[in-house]
């Protein structure tokens, strides 16, 4: 294995298409699309119609929200299956045969359908109950997220994932000490997740807290980087641990969900009776997803901005408590071009889509620290 690592420029080359590539089709499919198709549903008197066809009983809203939410996930289908398996197989990143993608895909979908349906039965619950409902739907909201983060690694993660623990005890025990080492006690989960079926790109995350608490590693990670990449990345991941970052996340979850829930109960008011909809009939449902998606979309500069910084601050601590430099620019040359991901992306991209720092800012960090600290 080749260490330490440079960029290979055949991939720098093809990393600058692929990833500019992968931003437009993520803001079509996130956001043009369906703001169009939302417009369009709306004007069109499509969503009123739907409405019509439904019992006059609770069952009305959850009735409604399936077949809407079947509607949009075929509107979004041929764009997704594009960039997540045709154009991953062109470019050599996804190993994950038809089959495979079909599964998650349907795996994924039957979980998002069934939050979505909890949560669109609840809000319209909510709305016909209280005028103040959009306080009391932040507050359930934050409380799902709450609940999701800790169950994910228990049964959201196994869904997807062949989760085994490290067979290698020497490097497992190494592992759990480095991480007692650093302060992040109470873990002793290494569990390796089998991405190799789905694609050649690597990553580690802790997840869960409490009991749910654990360190994944994928097994592209494990295969493909030598033990001081490694190690570097287990670094940032403590780092997000100690820095307490999934609980700045939520927090900044709690600041934010409930100005743009009521700035949706304004545009729901506003809007609603010139379309011909009740503001709190479910005929109105893709006017709200239509004012949320609109809403985060003008909100994702802050939200990556802070994600930046988060990341940054990780980086920063597995320099300072790692002390291997060179081996974190190795490691992050090495998932760039296992990834394709452009080094270097035009401002506007790193400040719209980003959650990390381009690689070329967070080398540039491992490069300054080295020359600060005397490594050579």
């Amino acid at each position: 294995m080749k260490y330490p690592y440079s960029f290979d420029p055949k991939k720098r080359r093809i990393a600058k298409i692929y990833t500019m590539t992968k931003i437009l089709n993520g803001l079509i499919n996130g956001f043009l699309v369906p703001a169009v198709f939302l417009t369009a549903f709306l004007y069109s008197g499509g969503s009123d119609y739907i409405a019509s066809l439904m019992p006059e009983s609770w069952i009305a809203v959850p009735l409604y929200t399936i077949v809407f939410l079947l509607i949009l996930s075929l509107v979004h289908l041929p764009l997704r299956f594009y960039s997540s398996f045709v154009y991953e197989h062109k470019h050599g990143l996804s190993t994950q045969t038809l089959a495979g993608w079909t599964g998650d895909y349907a795996k994924s979908s039957v979980l998002s359908y069934a939050f979505s349906l909890a949560a669109v039965t609840g809000v319209y619950y909510l709305m016909s109950s209280y005028e103040l409902w959009w306080l009391w739907a932040g507050a359930v909201y934050l409380a799902m997220f709450a609940v999701l983060d800790y169950i994910s690694p228990v049964f959201i993660l196994p869904l997807f994932y062949k989760l085994e623990p490290l067979k290698d005890r020497k490097y497992r025990k190494k592992i759990l000490d480095v991480c007692r080492k650093l302060g992040a006690t109470g873990i002793s989960n290494v569990l390796v997740a089998n991405e190799s079926q789905r694609s050649v790109k690597a990553n580690a995350l802790f997840t869960g807290y409490g009991a749910t608490k654990r360190i994944v590693l994928f097994d592209t990670l494990m295969n493909n980087f030598t033990k001081d990449e490694i190690e570097t990345v287990i670094g940032h991941e403590v780092g997000h641990y100690l820095n307490r970052d999934m609980l700045k996340g939520f927090l900044l979850e709690a600041v934010l969900i409930f100005p743009v829930l009521y700035i949706v109960d304004m545009a729901l008011r506003a809007f609603a009776p010139g379309l011909g909809i009740e503001p709190y009939a479910i005929a109105s449902l893709p006017l709200f997803m239509l004012a949320y998606t609109l809403i985060n979309f003008v909100l994702m500069p802050f939200s990556g901005y802070y994600s930046r910084r988060m990341e940054t601050a990780a980086d920063a601590f597995a320099l300072d408590h790692i002390r291997k430099p060179f081996a974190q620019i190795s490691a992050e040359k090495r998932l760039a071009d296992n990834a394709l991901q452009d080094h270097e992306p035009p401002a506007w991209a790193e400040m719209l889509i980003y959650s990390h720092p381009a690689p070329i800012k967070r080398i540039k960090l491992a490069e300054d620290w080295a020359r600060k600290n005397g490594k050579r």
